[in-house]
């Protein structure tokens, strides 16, 4: 509902970038519904916020990194950010703890400026 045609987006809603981060817990969907899917959500996303970039983090977990890459290479606009040398720890094998977040989100940062140089 929040990607909605029926909600109009003002000038104040219209993001300068857009960052996902999703696939972990679909490791049980198989790669060509997967890739569907995940191809129509940036596709709306795209349609609902035209001309802005989109950056797609990789899971932590690499969930579907390959697939995430093959849809990133069809569409424009997309960078891919991968995560698989992030080095980071984890309260469980899944979740970064509070030092994992932080160097998360300090590589995420940096590779959004890299972007943007």
């Amino acid at each position: 509902d929040n990607l909605s045609n029926t909600r109009e987006v003002t000038d104040n809603q219209k993001p300068d970038l857009i960052v996902v981060n999703h696939g972990t817990n679909d490791s049980g969907i198989k790669s060509d519904k997967f890739k569907s899917q995940l191809k129509k959500t940036i596709e709306r996303l795209q349609e609902r916020y035209p001309g802005v970039e989109i950056v797609y983090l990789i899971p932590f977990a690499q969930t579907h990194a390959s697939d995430i890459k093959d849809v990133a290479a069809e569409l424009e606009k997309i960078t891919v950010v991968e995560t698989a040398d992030w080095d980071l720890t984890y309260t469980d094998t899944l979740h970064p703890d509070v030092a994992g977040a932080q160097k998360a989100g300090q590589k995420l940062a940096d590779a959004i400026a890299d972007k943007l140089k």
